[in-house]
């Protein structure tokens, strides 16, 4: 069961994840990594679309990681 305070918080994320360009979308994984472990410490459901949005976004975390070094 999700708290009224979890479900506001996740419609931000989500919000601000689909208007981000490629680099404040890297900025935003910590955010939705946070509130993710949040939910599991309280013992809060994670839905499975955020939690499938942390994966993507900590996917796309990683790879920005290697953007720029050479080869």
């Amino acid at each position: 069961m999700k708290t009224p305070t979890f479900d506001a918080q996740i419609e931000t994320l989500e919000a601000a994840v689909e208007a981000a360009d490629a680099q404040t979308r890297v900025a935003l994984q910590s955010k939705v990594h946070a509130l993710v472990c949040e939910m599991r410490r309280q013992g809060v459901e994670v839905p499975a679309h955020l939690s499938h949005i942390d994966c993507e976004l900590t996917d796309e975390a990683v790879e920005a990681q290697f953007d720029n070094l050479p080869v």
